[in-house]
């Protein structure tokens, strides 16, 4: 399914927003910074999300929706309870080592 112009939108600004978030932190990642990566324009990105915090809760979230399909994805039900921590502790591992979540 494709996504329609304004979720294409939203995803370029938290993709943005994560990335800028990663490397220079909350204070250093600025929207201007962000705005430009994402190729939106600053009215835009504010039409997406009012506030910085508004985005940073966003990307989190977003994070934290990754993790969770992970950890769906593992048949937990058919394994052994230490089976099931590893799987679950090599999903997360996986989240924080992927290259898009490095800075």
């Amino acid at each position: 399914m494709s996504l329609n112009n304004k979720q294409q939108k939203t995803q370029a600004i938290i993709k943005a927003a994560c990335h800028y978030f990663l490397q220079y932190g909350y204070n250093g990642a600025t929207t201007d910074l962000i705005q430009k990566k994402a190729g939106v324009s600053k009215a835009t990105l504010y039409n997406h999300f009012p506030t910085k915090e508004s985005l940073f809760a966003s990307v989190v979230n977003t994070q934290c929706k990754h993790f969770i399909e992970q950890v769906r994805a593992i048949s937990l039900p058919d394994m052994h309870f230490s089976e099931s921590l590893f799987r679950i502790g090599e999903a997360y591992l996986t989240l924080l080592l992927a290259p898009e979540n490095q800075a």
